[in-house]
């Protein structure tokens, strides 16, 4: 089935700028967003048993991790993903004092098992729940044996997985991914992990993924 919305993102600047007008304006709110809540203290989590070197971003967006990172775990490389050069064109001029953050242009189809490194963290953060082939999407991030992933607003159905289209910001119309609950546990079990969740809405979860030994 041809989905006529799959590159509304990559094609739209004005949709990246109202993004990073929010995250801007999240930044600087007493009460982030519950999903920013859930990395951070993933990550630091991880990083009292798990030599964590740097954070994979997989459909970065405008970049707003990067500065999660920045100021939260200091020592932590970033690097961020995304396939919409006006997104990274925003990353790169909004958080250019982050010396330790990258930004590259990529599909997550084209990122391999070689460009995951031992310490390396996987989030998947507005990327995953945006795709009308969501569960191709996550089969493919969890074929790159990363030993940790942090899947955020991941939507669950007990019916058979499905997308709807919305719009985003009022500017594109995009897809809102749901996984069914069996399928989802099958496909992280194939790949070698376990993982737990923390609710984010009454159907969405955030969900830390980890390698089994």
């Amino acid at each position: 089935m041809e989905h006529k919305h799959i590159d509304s993102w990559k094609n739209s600047k004005e949709v990246f700028l109202h993004q990073l007008a929010l995250n801007q304006q999240e930044l600087r709110s007493a009460s982030p967003p519950k999903h920013w809540y859930h990395f951070v203290n993933s990550l630091d989590s991880f990083v009292e048993s798990y030599p964590v070197k740097r954070v994979v971003d997989i459909g970065c967006g405008a970049g707003v991790y990067s500065e999660l990172v920045r100021v939260y775990f200091p020592s932590i490389l970033y690097l961020g993903y995304d396939y919409s050069e006006n997104a990274l064109d925003l990353a790169r001029k909004t958080w250019s004092h982050n010396t330790k953050a990258e930004f590259k242009l990529s599909k997550y189809q084209d990122v391999s098992h070689s460009d995951i490194k031992t310490g390396d963290v996987i989030v998947a953060n507005g990327l995953l729940d945006i795709l009308p082939n969501g569960e191709e999407a996550l089969e493919h991030i969890l074929s790159l044996s990363c030993g940790l992933l942090i899947l955020q607003r991941i939507n669950f159905t007990s019916e058979n997985s499905c997308h709807e289209t919305y719009s985003a910001y009022g500017v594109i119309d995009t897809y809102n991914y749901s996984y069914n609950v069996d399928v989802f546990h099958k496909l992280i079990k194939k790949y070698g992990y376990r993982y737990k969740t923390e609710r984010y809405t009454e159907t969405a979860k955030n969900i830390v993924v980890i390698k089994d030994d």
